[in-house]
């Protein structure tokens, strides 16, 4: 029996963890069950403590680690290595629901807004509507990665462990069937340190791009590193990893090949392409004037040949 009745709750804490890690079971106390029964159902809420199944337990260390770190994104942010990695941030994550709730009845301790109830769990702002919920990740919360599409998959990753956590705290199921069903309602993906960013800065400018009055490309220089960003809820993961990312790299690694340049280039080619529709259109006039003598030639060499054939039958007839 582990001697903890003068230990502080951390030490209890990580006690239970060490147990776990060490023979996935938990640990012998000095203190009533149900007493560690409430550091367990801490920890499950928060992610760390995951139950495999009779008797058998383990750590999630990811989320141990996030919680336990103070390290914030602004630490690391003015490193080098963040050149060309792609900061994801500001998702705000909707999960539909089996049924309809009322959550001033069934988690009272939430605080109306609007026209839902809201709650603040593990740092995230979750707003509980009557078929759905909201979670909003924290404003400094950012994921560096190699790609759009990896900073999502780490954002999914953290949202489902919230949700196992949520679902306790809540004392209610957030699953349709066996798995959560996830949208999302924004979701930002930027490229750091990006040369174009730079550029409309250095000209005192803001690039923003529309696309059927959808803005989609914005640049933003808001933690002081000029990023190149995907705003689209739809395929701001996309335009980033698929369009903005080749083409910019594309550009990169021409030498001597520029902005400018593209748009001179771009110019040419429309200015060739203009000159070729005209020349297509002169060559097609002079095709039919063509067309248009060889149809009176031949029309008047078949009048030429009926006159030849009728004097040629003419003499023979006198003869």
């Amino acid at each position: 029996m582990l001697g903890v009745n003068n230990e502080s709750k951390m030490s209890v804490y990580f006690t239970i963890i060490d147990s776990v890690r060490e023979n996935n079971k938990l640990p012998t106390l000095s203190i009533s069950k149900q007493a560690r029964n409430r550091y367990v159902r801490q920890l499950k809420i928060d992610g760390i403590l995951i139950k495999k199944g009779f008797g058998v337990w383990e750590i999630n260390e990811q989320n141990l680690k996030q919680l336990t770190s103070k390290q914030t994104h602004h630490s690391t942010i003015s490193d080098a290595s963040f050149t060309n990695l792609i900061r994801g941030h500001g998702w705000i994550i909707k999960v539909l629901l089996d049924r309809k709730h009322f959550w001033a009845k069934e988690f009272p301790e939430s605080k109306p807004i609007y026209n839902r109830r809201a709650i603040e769990f593990r740092g995230f702002k979750i707003h509980l509507c009557k078929q759905s919920i909201l979670i909003y990740f924290p404003e400094e919360k950012s994921i560096y990665n190699k790609s759009a599409y990896e900073c999502q998959k780490e954002a999914l990753y953290i949202t489902e462990q919230l949700l196992i956590g949520l679902e306790y705290h809540l004392n209610t199921s957030l699953r349709i069937g066996k798995v959560f069903k996830i949208r999302y309602a924004r979701r930002h993906y930027a490229r750091v340190k990006d040369d174009l960013a730079k550029l409309q800065r250095d000209n005192k400018d803001k690039l923003q791009i529309r696309d059927n009055g959808e803005l989609w490309l914005i640049t933003d220089y808001s933690l002081s590193e000029d990023e190149l960003e995907g705003v689209s809820i739809v395929s701001s993961d996309k335009d980033i990893d698929d369009t903005i990312t080749p083409f910019m790299n594309s550009v990169r690694h021409n030498k001597g090949m520029t902005l400018d340049y593209i748009r001179e280039t771009i110019g040419e080619l429309a200015r060739d392409r203009k000159e070729h529709a005209e020349n297509i259109k002169t060559h097609i006039t002079v095709l039919k004037e063509v067309a248009h003598v060889m149809k009176e030639f031949k029309g008047q060499y078949h009048k030429v040949k009926m006159a030849a054939e009728s004097v040629a039958q003419r003499r023979l007839n006198e003869w």
